[in-house]
């Protein structure tokens, strides 16, 4: 499943359950996902100066 597919009502719930507690392990490519930009405030792009 994309990232993008994942169903927002179940990205919130996921959200409110790790804020009160539940741990949640960000695998490789996981700094794309819906939740991880939710809960980072981020979407982790790099928009450093260009050398």
């Amino acid at each position: 499943m994309a990232h993008h597919e994942v169903d927002d009502a179940i990205v919130a719930h996921v959200h409110q359950r790790v804020l009160h507690g539940m741990g949640l392990i960000v695998l490789h490519s996981g700094h794309f996902s819906k939740i991880f930009k939710m809960l980072m405030g981020t979407g982790a792009y790099e928009e450093g100066l260009s050398e």
